[in-house]
């Protein structure tokens, strides 16, 4: 019985020590929805015929129960443009989640991912990356305000 007892302490403490980080990560829920503040730069690049950069406003929404499905919008001031998109979230490393998705309008597609980070109550990414239709790579910031 102590035998037993010892072992199944030892099981359970090897499955907490080696298993539970990624178990326990896929529970972890990534609320992000809300306004975001950002800056794009395109990347110099023979595809990259007139690389710019500038503000924009994201406005991120996000299935119930803060559940993967992410939608919403990215407006780019200057233009003005609009651009709907879609994608999804996932639970990342630490307060960490990755967002990836598509956006479009009538003459536009953007495809883009990013980490995004919890930092006090607001979430930030200073790593985003994005590809546009136009031949144009870049990179990304954004700030939940």
């Amino acid at each position: 019985m102590k035998n037993s007892m010892k072992l199944f302490i030892f099981v359970i403490s090897f499955v907490f020590l080696f298993a539970g980080q990624p178990l326990f990560s896929q529970m972890k829920k990534c609320c992000i929805t809300g306004e975001y503040k950002g800056f794009r730069q395109d990347l110099k690049s023979i595809t990259c015929k007139e690389p710019g950069e500038g503000n924009f406003t994201m406005y991120i929404e996000q299935e119930k129960g803060c559940r993967s499905k992410i939608w919403g919008k990215i407006v780019d001031p200057v233009g003005p443009s609009v651009m709907e998109f879609e994608g999804t979230v996932k639970p990342g490393r630490g307060n960490c989640c990755t967002i990836h998705g598509i956006a479009k309008n009538a003459t536009e597609k953007v495809e883009f991912k990013a980490i995004l980070c919890k930092i006090g109550t607001k979430w930030v990414s200073k790593n985003g990356k994005y590809k546009h239709s136009n031949g144009c790579t870049g990179k990304f910031e954004i700030k939940q305000i």
